[in-house]
């Protein structure tokens, strides 16, 4: 009759001979308390070992140890005794220098198999590691040093979290795709994006720079809110040209503008002028549009998704696209939205709001008028003294030449009137 665990000889009444049986449980618990092993990957036995070496029998074993994979043998009076291990059991292998536990039928490192581990802190089912300390050190071992942080699948997150009081304040890393971006936050809960790294070219996205907006004409768009309207356009039926730089596209629409918004049944059309973003991924975004928006910028098409905040659709444009793009943005039923933006990349950036004396200037149309003056005398067809108007674009000077043809040219320069032509 043995002992439940250690399975250890019991001493019978009336035995014979008592100290071959407690002799007996004397060297088993000798064999194996506190159990150190010299080795645990060993399939046959070693050829000189020494007497009470004992190790953990490797996988295949044959010669003594055959049928004993995994068992603890000992070298007892010249020969080899095995014993089978319960689960829990720890035993320090030698040569390796580490420490190992028996669990479900195997030998595991402790150190590197643990389900969790605090230092100075208590772990839980979430955060399996946890450490209090004033500081955490992560060394090399002779050169480099990396530290990886791995997720499962581009939708997953994999980041840094900064918090105050448990409370998230910042966040780096991948979030939600394979972009690096650095996100913040006032209470913990909502998250603002700070900037944004595309994953494929390096181009980076800033929310705003210095606290204001960011620098550059980054919208390709003129007149993005219709705040410019030179012609007077009160709102309404429009066919042609309205709020500057916007027209009516195909049999007409029905636009108005108020505190920055459209309201538009219809469709508007804008000419991009010398664009130059042939072979580029471009975004185009408003603000909080009512209805989804079907925006077309000169081949490629796409919609705009309904909702609050910067609404946006991304178009990779062909390399044949021409300088000049139409943008034309179409709805079927009456639909408001604020801050159209046009511009290079693949996410949108805060509306470019530039001022308005600038976006007044970005406006203007001017035309040159030709003068031919010979006495009496018909020039390509045109009676002396006729004119015939060029339009042509200056925003950066608000003067025109007129070109008298005669003996000798003089040119003066005058004020014109404004003439907007879209």
């Amino acid at each position: 009759m043995d002992t439940r665990h250690l399975k250890l000889p019991y001493l019978m009444p009336s035995q014979a001979q008592k100290h071959v049986t407690h002799n007996e449980a004397l060297l088993v618990l000798d064999f194996i308390v506190q159990l150190a092993v010299e080795s645990r990957d060993l399939a046959t036995p070693p050829e000189s070992p020494g007497e009470g070496d004992r190790h953990i029998v490797g996988t295949n074993a044959d010669g003594e140890w055959l049928g004993h994979d995994g068992e603890v043998a000992c070298m007892i009076d010249g020969g080899w005794r095995c014993l089978v291990p319960r689960d829990g059991w720890l035993a320090w292998v030698r040569d390796e220098g580490r420490l190992y536990v028996r669990r479900d039928g195997g030998w595991h490192s402790v150190a590197e198999n643990l389900t969790s581990l605090g230092v100075n802190a208590t772990p839980d089912a979430v955060n399996k590691l946890a450490v209090a300390s004033p500081a955490s050190l992560f060394t090399h071992d002779g050169g480099d040093h990396q530290l990886t942080v791995n997720k499962a699948d581009a939708p997953a997150r994999a980041t840094l979290v900064f918090q105050s009081g448990y409370e998230g304040r910042a966040e780096i890393g991948l979030v939600g795709d394979d972009d690096l971006v650095f996100k913040v936050s006032a209470d913990g809960a909502n998250f603002v994006e700070a900037l944004r790294v595309d994953k494929a070219s390096g181009d980076v996205c800033l929310g705003s720079l210095n606290s204001g907006p960011l620098a550059g004409f980054r919208n390709a768009v003129i007149n993005g809110t219709g705040a410019i309207n030179q012609r007077g356009f009160p709102g309404g039926a429009l066919a042609g040209y309205g709020y500057d730089r916007w027209r009516s596209e195909g049999s007409g629409c029905t636009v108005s503008v108020a505190a920055g918004r459209f309201t538009l049944t219809g469709a508007i059309s804008q000419t991009i002028e010398n664009a130059r973003l042939a072979g580029s991924v471009v975004t185009i975004s408003v603000d909080a549009p009512s209805n989804p928006l079907h925006v077309t910028l000169g081949s490629k098409s796409g919609t705009i998704p309904a909702g609050s905040g910067r609404r946006h659709v991304t178009l990779s444009l062909g390399t044949g696209e021409p300088d000049n793009l139409k943008l034309v943005i179409e709805v079927t039923s009456s639909t408001s939205f604020g801050e159209v933006q046009v511009e290079r990349g693949p996410r949108p950036t805060p509306f470019e709001a530039r001022p308005a004396a600038l976006e007044e200037v970005l406006c203007r149309r001017y035309f040159e008028a030709v003068h031919p003056v010979f006495s009496g005398a018909t020039v390509s067809g045109a009676p002396s003294g006729s004119s015939r108007p060029i339009p042509w674009r200056n925003a950066s000077c608000r003067w025109f030449r007129s070109i008298r043809s005669s003996s000798r040219q003089a040119c003066r320069r005058s004020r014109p009137p404004i003439r907007p032509a879209g």
